[in-house]
């Protein structure tokens, strides 16, 4: 028999006070989606629709149904004070709270109890299955602060035993289950994917996904979660580094130039495109930096260098899942390619003009102050010093006026060379390529 449920919080929490018709307004919401199983968000919607409509319909009802309207659209638009966000998650939501207590207990007995790996190989699975099932449709459907406040409880204990039941577990069907929720949890309480960084899984799923890569749907997921885990930049501990070392590095670039069989739609690539993308956001010096050591030493980058170009040109960053990054991780790959002549010759030159074209457009285009232009005038210059651009200085009359405009529009609002960095940029090219750019016409 399933526990009963706890009796609700007296009137002694101060955090009451949001509004007073709050609780009355959550229970209407509680009981929708107790009776219906649809999502929280939609019985949100529902409720303030009944509502409205007998507001409108009923204006004698308008007093008593107004205050209660005005809490449940907060809800509706995520407005409820953050003081009160703990005191949400206590008053409402009480068959969720419930049933997530329930299955992250079991989890975790799952994963204490010695007798794992000896069991039956199917004597517990069918129960696993659908303790993950279901928590997935709860961390999609329920309220979002009742399902941090139960996630968050006792120090993330639950993501902990997650992750630790994930190194114990081998049957691959439940192991997808488990990347699909650390993926939803990501998504749920950003804290998590610092927990998540800070544990062995990113060191688990780089081998995982190495000795198990024909299991497609499972690599895929792996990949997200990396990239979801690498996403914000955040330091690495250094025991990653020793398992995302130059040998997994070249793996992942051996697919992606050449995926398995198996991977007919080649999904792959994408996906390990994406995850040396977020790896490569955390090395801040070229020359320190397992990706470019790797690229240096391959022949050839055809698909990598494809996927980078249409990613550039979109101005498309698929590692920004959660959190903006400055350079964005497409153009940090491309500034470290282009710091070293060891790897500023990977792209073909029609590959290399292409790019030109996008950064010219983008310096072109972007204005004085956007930092994004100050990264496009330095994109620029790795390639003209560290490629053949001598050779055929595609679109020069474009890129001098660029500079021209670049140059006058500096000098016009402050001092020459006083730490511009566009002015400085253009600056130290014509010094070091004075017939290519001649600046001294620049009014």
């Amino acid at each position: 028999p399933e526990p009963e449920l706890e009796p609700p919080l007296g009137g002694d929490d101060v955090r009451r006070e949001s509004s007073p018709d709050f609780p009355l307004g959550r229970e209407l919401i509680d009981l929708v989606r107790e009776k219906t199983g649809t999502s929280f968000n939609n019985c949100v919607l529902a409720t303030e629709t009944v509502l409205t409509f007998l507001r409108e319909r009923f204006p004698e009802t308008s007093t008593s149904l107004d205050p209660i309207a005005k809490s449940v659209a907060l809800l509706q638009f995520g407005e409820v004070e953050a003081v009160a966000e703990a005191s949400v998650a206590e008053r409402g939501g009480a068959k969720d709270r419930q049933r997530l207590d329930i299955i992250f207990s079991e989890l975790k007995a799952c994963k204490d109890d010695s007798q794992q790996r000896s069991w039956a190989l199917y004597d517990d699975y069918a129960v696993i299955v659908e303790y993950l099932q279901e928590l997935l449709t709860l961390l999609s459907d329920a309220d979002r602060t009742v399902s941090k406040f139960m996630v968050q409880k006792d120090g993330y204990e639950a993501v902990d035993s997650l992750v630790t039941y994930y190194q114990m577990e081998t049957r691959a069907p439940i192991r997808l289950l488990l990347l699909k929720v650390f993926g939803a949890l990501c998504e749920l309480d950003h804290l998590i994917i610092s927990i998540l960084l800070a544990s062995l899984l990113p060191m688990e799923l780089a081998r995982d996904i190495r000795d198990d890569l024909e299991n497609l749907q499972k690599t895929l997921y792996s990949a997200l979660v990396c990239t979801m885990v690498f996403s914000t930049g955040e330091a690495l501990p250094l025991q990653i580094y020793e398992h995302w070392d130059s040998a997994f590095v070249e793996f992942l670039f051996d697919n992606i130039e050449s995926p398995p069989d198996s991977d007919s739609e080649e999904q792959i690539p994408e996906a390990f495109v994406n995850m040396i993308l977020s790896y490569n956001v955390h090395f801040k010096n070229p020359l320190e930096n397992v990706v470019m050591q790797v690229l240096g030493m391959r022949p050839t980058t055809k698909v990598f260098s494809e996927k980078i170009l249409m990613l550039v040109n979109r101005e498309d960053d698929p590692v920004a899942l959660f959190v903006p990054l400055s350079p964005n991780s497409v153009l940090k790959i491309l500034l470290d390619i282009f710091s070293s002549a060891t790897t500023s010759g990977l792209f073909f030159t029609t590959d290399l003009m292409v790019l030109i074209d996008i950064t010219v457009r983008q310096i072109s285009d972007l204005s004085q102050g956007d930092e994004r232009r100050t990264h496009y005038l330095r994109l620029l210059s790795g390639i003209i010093e560290r490629t053949n651009y001598i050779e055929h200085k595609h679109r020069l009359d474009d890129i001098v006026d660029a500079f021209h405009a670049i140059h006058r529009e500096e000098r016009e609002l402050s001092p020459p060379n006083d730490g511009k960095p566009d002015y400085d940029i253009v600056s130290n090219l014509s010094r070091t390529f004075p017939l290519l750019f001649d600046l001294s016409t620049s009014v």
